[in-house]
């Protein structure tokens, strides 16, 4: 009798015990209308990243041959996914049990339409907020039309927000509420820096507005959004505020992760942030620095899912850092006779590596002539013009429409997969390397030739010319 009592407890110990709820799936599927082959997708976790050129997959799809693409996941909590593909980088803001499905041409830029299915109507949201603080339909106004403009749009932003605040969830308004603080401190960052540089005119903006923008943007962030672009844009910030031109690198990174360390964020969103940190600085060419801040990044957080990439991009930048041997790329010349960059050992080198549909490479052409006008009479420098345009008649078009492009023209027509900008780690042109007489890199990130003075510093420095003599 006894032992009938116990194991009736016993099951009714375990009948009252909670059962842990099941976690919701959630699905995206959707058709790319016009598909010509078969393409794969990247499901990537675009909110805790480091960079866009450092994805994280969760996953990748296979379209089917009409187009027609499913996904489904195990989803605990809201999360900024990205499906980045042939046809499309989309970013989805998805919560646990949503079943989106949507439509799209093909067509790199196309929104999202045919929409349907739970969590569809904040694509919807996000496809309208998309049309809204986009920098050239308010950068092209007149002058005295552009602060309105953008007055305008934050105001229609805000009231998408506002009317969707009780339709849709609490975490959903506040990831908008993100985007709507990271579009105003940028729009109004490089507005003045592309006004310029499009207009030539000189457009101030009210400092204590800009000030707010970065304010306000720094007082969310305890929020945590999973938000990507939020969360780089408050990377830029911290850099920025703790920055003096004065300091050493190692001291202002210092700096950077004592202002980090004090905002006390989570572990996980404290080293996403040192990690885009770490990252900059191995881009600018201060590998060395990062080195043993990465040990002590892998004994404060053990385990982390940031270390392997960044000790990965560590030591393939510390093999093209300073004082590191060029590589020996190659590339062909016009005539379509292959050049090797080890031809040019025991010359300073000036690489521009550049395309024809580059507009900042472009406007820097009649700059770089004038620097090369500079050293026209000095043997010990080449100036060496690397273009990875994939449509090789129009480099040749466009060398033989402008004879100012003096120097060694070569052409990789692989476009950023060309062997140079894999060697150099390139993301972004126009990039400019220097390189020593000994065949050793001096710099992967030199001055431009609009940076004048810095450059021809530069440039006399690596052939031994003191300025006193100049």
């Amino acid at each position: 009798m006894k032992s009938l009592n116990l194991l009736t407890i016993a099951l009714a110990a375990v009948a009252c015990t909670p059962s842990k709820p099941e976690i919701p799936t959630t699905y995206i599927s959707g058709k790319y209308i016009d598909q010509e082959e078969v393409q794969s997708i990247y499901v990537r976790d675009y909110a805790n990243e480091l960079g866009y050129l450092h994805p994280i997959h969760l996953d990748t799809i296979e379209t089917n041959a009409d187009g027609t693409f499913s996904w489904s996941f195990k989803l605990t909590g809201p999360k900024e996914i990205a499906l980045h593909g042939d046809s499309e980088f989309r970013v989805i803001y998805l919560e646990p049990g949503d079943s989106i499905f949507y439509e799209s041409d093909a067509d790199y830029y196309s929104p999202a339409t045919n929409l349907s299915g739970k969590g569809s109507d904040k694509i919807a949201v996000l496809e309208e907020l998309k049309t809204l603080l986009q920098l050239r339909p308010i950068a092209g106004k007149d002058s005295a039309e552009i602060m309105p403009e953008y007055d305008r749009q934050v105001a229609r932003y805000e009231q998408i927000i506002d009317s969707s605040k009780t339709v849709l969830s609490a975490d959903f308004h506040q990831y908008l509420q993100s985007t709507l603080l990271q579009n105003k401190r940028y729009i109004l960052s490089i507005i003045p820096w592309y006004v310029e540089g499009s207009k030539k005119i000189k457009l101030e903006i009210d400092s204590t507005v800009l000030a707010k923008t970065k304010s306000d943007l720094l007082a969310f962030a305890h929020n945590e959004p999973s938000n990507f672009r939020f969360t780089e844009d408050l990377f830029y910030g911290l850099s920025t505020s703790s920055r003096i031109d004065s300091l050493t690198p190692e001291e202002n990174l210092a700096r950077y992760e004592e202002k980090v360390f004090s905002m006390n964020f989570s572990p996980v969103y404290t080293q996403q942030l040192l990690g885009m940190k770490y990252l900059a600085q191995m881009e600018d060419g201060k590998a060395e620095i990062i080195t043993s801040k990465l040990k002590k990044l892998a004994q404060n957080y053990p385990g982390n899912a940031f270390q392997k990439t960044l000790e990965k991009q560590n030591n393939e930048w510390l093999a093209i850092s300073a004082g590191a041997m060029a590589p020996n790329f190659t590339a062909n010349y016009v005539d379509s006779t292959q050049f090797e960059f080890a031809e040019l050992v025991g010359k300073v080198v000036y690489i521009d590596i550049w395309a024809t549909w580059c507009g900042p490479c472009i406007r820097e052409i009649p700059d770089s002539k004038e620097i090369k006008d500079q050293f026209a009479d000095n043997e010990d420098i080449v100036f060496l013009n690397v273009s990875i345009d994939s449509q090789v008649d129009r480099w040749k078009s466009f060398l033989e429409e402008h004879p100012e492009m003096t120097g060694i023209n070569v052409n990789d027509p692989r476009d950023t997969e060309a062997e140079v900008c894999e060697d150099y780690k390139v993301n972004g042109i126009p990039r400019y390397v220097l390189i020593g007489r000994d065949g050793k890199i001096i710099d992967t990130d030199a001055y431009r030739p609009s940076q004048k003075d810095e450059l021809i510093n530069q440039l006399n420095e690596a052939l031994g010319i003191s300025i006193a003599k100049m």
